[in-house]
C-alpha cells in the first residue's frame, strides 16, 4: 500500500503484511527500515497518527508472522561489534570484554537494547550487560515478585 506519511517522505510504500502492534499507541504500525539513531531501535509508520516514528523492541506488544520474521533479521543485522583493541584489532576470546559482550549479543534479540555506557544492578551492584532491560540483573529480577 501506498502512503503520504505527514512527517515523511511524498509517497511511502508500506508492506502491509509487517504489522506490530503497541502498547501505548492505537492500531497497526508498519515496520520500515534502521532509522541510525540508537542501536536496535526501528522505524515504523503509524497508521492511526499517518506518521513515521521510532521504536523499540520493548515497545512491541503483538507482531504478524511476517514482522516476526522481519525484527529476527533486523536484530540479527544490527548486532554491535565486538570490542576491539586501540588499533581496530579484535581481542582474543577469553578477554572479559569479549565474555561480556558475547553475553550480551545473546541476549540482544530478546531485548533489542543496547546501552552505551556502564549501569549497575539496583540492588546488588553488579555490571549489567549492555542488552539487559530494566534497572536489575538477572539473578536480582528472578527474586524480585
Amino acid at each position: 500500500m501506498s502512503t503520504k506519511p505527514a512527517n515523511g517522505p511524498d509517497s511511502l510504500e508500506i508492506d502491509a503484511d509487517l504489522w506490530v502492534l503497541l502498547h501505548r499507541c492505537p492500531g497497526k504500525h508498519y515496520l520500515l527500515y534502521n532509522p541510525h539513531t540508537f542501536v536496535g531501535r526501528i522505524a515504523v509508520y503509524c497508521e492511526s497518527k499517518n506518521r513515521i516514528a521510532n521504536i523499540s523492541k520493548a515497545e512491541i506488544a503483538e507482531t504478524s508472522r511476517e514482522a516476526g520474521y522481519w525484527l529476527k533479521g533486523f536484530f540479527a543485522g544490527c548486532e554491535p561489534d565486538c570490542p576491539k583493541t586501540e588499533d581496530g584489532d579484535i581481542l582474543p576470546d577469553d578477554d572479559s570484554s569479549v565474555i561480556e559482550w558475547r553475553a550480551a549479543i545473546k541476549e540482544f534479540p530478546q531485548s533489542g537494547l543496547w546501552y552505551s555506557g556502564a549501569r549497575q544492578c539496583s540492588s546488588c551492584g553488579a555490571q549489567l550487560l549492555p542488552s539487559t532491560l530494566g534497572e536489575y540483573c538477572h539473578e536480582c529480577s528472578s527474586l524480585r515478585p
